[in-house]
């Protein structure tokens, strides 16, 4: 009965918690990640095959250049795409999705964040003997993890593997008690979330009670975790049909592309805020000086989380949209403002080792994502440092005076109420923003719907269904896209998520036939038109195969490249620059013969075109 009444209302809670988050968000999921997994879920509840290959959208040879989430949150394998997230939580997923429906999406994080959050209570009485401590540090934890929580399905589970890590460690005298046992949870913890290994060499580091046993315990530990990692690479065999998946080298490459390291980067990385700069550092400069200040209540404590509350309240004041503010939610003393209650002087061996996994894989963390870890590596990666720093907050708090606690304990628990109300409210937000697009599209005749950035093609997954969405980078791909429909007679039915201002509609062969402004709601701005596509007899159509033909010359497709010159010069045939760069695609085919006809052609429009006289007389055209 200890367990089991726990555990039903955890359930009970579960119910509510996603419940509420499925009406709270309007049923849509956030951003590209979620997207994939839902497909995923979908897609094996409905395969014969009963696997989490994502079919190719129609028309196929569009899809397969076009597809709505690029690489790298799926990859081409042959025929289908597969997300490239572990195989276990969409799995689940599906099996939930047979028989709850899309409620399911919701159901299944809320079940593992009820768990967590009542496994972390019985571990944290256990170590503090102190229940408001306790109820304190779920509380935390709970405002921490909200938004990623219901987001990113497979950080939460991760963090349930990883308890039995932690209360192995919480233990003094006993380490190689159910240290295998320990090991296969550790490694269920790693295939959900790679960067969970971080803590495995820091356990090499840590102190053993009993150094003479240090090595038969590793080998334990390890040994379970080496099980535990083969059964989930032949999860990854049987349904997706690989040993692995390639979320981790995915996020390395992210973390190590673009942005170069410089000393400069990492104030904002660490302590992005919307505060401006200025009077976030003035702050973080108060917060240093309260800590040299005042002895026995650690300052830096009472200031992290003031200031905290300060910078969430700043945009609200101003009547900022809440969803503004997740890009200056990255940073680690933001996101953990509570941070400050560990930084004392360890007095226990498990203070000690809980200080360094959170700090240590913390550090390691930034140290492999050294050019962009904001972020890529923000917060949702270090949810495996949480738990260990909670834990030492805990312990601080546990041994300081009555009053000094109460007070850090109200400014902490404000601070985390106000970042988990945000978190909520950002989710819905986004929900309520899609909903409308959603509805504005539905309600259009277009079939097919272009998209110009990454996410939308998943933000609007529920219409996958009834439409096909295909995602371009940039004006070239929007022209290789409209020739694709042109050859396959796609002329109408066509809707643009428009929002760069690179790319002009006005100079593309199409004809708008509606036009609604994007209000910036969920981050979209721009405008949603609908168009259909002029025929041949629009002059705008010999830009697109010229752009076309000096893509595909420049790629080494001479041939291809010929004969869009060739389509474009049918458009406007007195064009000598077009005339010039086909002799030029014809002269290195090795075609002499055609290149000197067509200098000859664009000689004939324009007498003074030095370039085409010059090379003729290079290939012997003129005496």
């Amino acid at each position: 009965m200890r367990i089991i009444r726990p555990l039903f209302i955890c359930c009970l809670t579960a119910l509510l918690a996603a419940f509420s988050a499925y009406r709270f968000s309007v049923g849509y999921p956030w951003g590209v990640d979620d997207g994939v997994k839902r497909l995923m879920a979908e897609g094996f509840a409905s395969s014969p095959s009963l696997t989490l290959q994502l079919p190719l959208q129609s028309p196929r040879a569009l899809s397969a250049q076009f597809f709505p989430i690029p690489y790298p949150f799926v990859s081409p394998t042959g025929a289908a795409y597969c997300g490239i997230f572990p195989a276990l939580w969409p799995l689940l997923g599906g099996i939930l999705y047979l028989l709850c429906g899309e409620f399911s999406f919701y159901l299944l994080p809320a079940l593992a964040f009820t768990l967590f959050l009542w496994l972390a209570y019985r571990s944290l009485l256990e170590l503090t003997m102190h229940r408001l401590i306790a109820q304190w540090g779920v509380l935390i934890l709970a405002a921490t993890l909200v938004f990623y929580g219901f987001t990113y399905w497979e950080h939460v589970l991760a963090l349930i593997f990883l308890m039995p890590l932690f209360n192995w460690l919480l233990r003094q005298d006993d380490l190689d008690r159910k240290t295998v046992l320990t090991g296969v949870a550790f490694g269920a913890a790693i295939s959900l979330r790679l960067e969970a290994a971080l803590l495995y060499p820091l356990i090499w580091l840590l102190t053993f009670p009993r150094p003479g046993k240090k090595w038969k315990i590793i080998l334990r530990l390890t040994s379970g975790m080496a099980a535990s990692l083969a059964s989930a690479a032949l999860l990854e065999r049987v349904f997706a049909g690989r040993w692995f998946s390639p979320q981790i080298s995915v996020n390395l490459n992210l973390a190590n592309d673009g942005t170069g390291f410089s000393l400069a980067s990492i104030p904002g990385l660490v302590f992005s805020s919307p505060l401006p700069p200025a009077y976030f550092a003035a702050g973080l400069l108060i917060a240093a000086v309260l800590g040299l200040l005042f002895k026995k209540i650690p300052g830096f404590a009472i200031g992290l989380p003031s200031l905290a509350i300060v910078s969430m309240l700043f945009p609200l004041l101003l009547r900022g949209t809440v969803f503004k503010m997740t890009a200056f939610t990255q940073g680690l003393f933001f996101a953990f403002p509570w941070i400050g209650l560990t930084i004392t002087r360890p007095r226990s061996v498990v203070e000690r080792r809980f200080l360094m996994l959170g700090f240590g894989s913390i550090l390691l963390t930034y140290l492999i994502g050294m050019k962009h870890p904001g972020m890529h590596w923000g917060p949702r990666f270090l949810f495996v440092a949480l738990t260990p720093l909670v834990f030492v907050a805990a312990l601080n708090l546990r041994r300081m005076p009555r009053k000094s606690a109460r007070l850090l304990i109200v400014l902490t628990a404000l601070s985390a109420i106000l970042y988990g109300s945000l978190s909520l409210a950002v989710l819905h937000e986004r929900g309520s923003a899609c909903a409308q697009l959603d509805q504005l599209i539905r309600k259009g005749k277009a079939r097919i719907i272009i998209t110009e950035r990454w996410h939308e093609g998943a933000d609007l997954e529920p219409l996958w269904k009834d439409k096909t969405l295909l995602w371009v980078k940039g004006l070239g791909d929007i022209e290789e896209l409209l020739i694709g429909f042109e050859d396959q007679n796609i002329l109408d039915s066509l809707g643009w998520l428009h929002s760069s201002g690179q790319i002009d509609p006005a100079t593309l062969p199409v004809s708008i036939q509606s036009t609604r402004a994007l209000e910036g709601g969920a981050g979209w701005v721009g405008e949603y038109l609908e168009f259909r596509l002029n025929g041949r007899e629009d002059k705008r159509w010999a830009e697109l195969y010229w752009h076309a033909a000096r893509r595909r010359t420049e790629a080494g497709q001479l041939s291809a490249g010929a004969d869009f010159f060739r389509k474009a010069l049918l458009v406007t045939p007195r064009n000598p620059d077009l005339h010039y760069d086909l002799a030029v695609c014809l002269g290195k085919m090795g075609d002499t013969v055609a290149a000197t006809s067509e200098l000859r052609a664009a000689l004939s429009l324009n007498p003074q075109h030095n370039a085409a006289g010059s090379l003729l007389r290079q290939l012997g055209g003129i005496p």
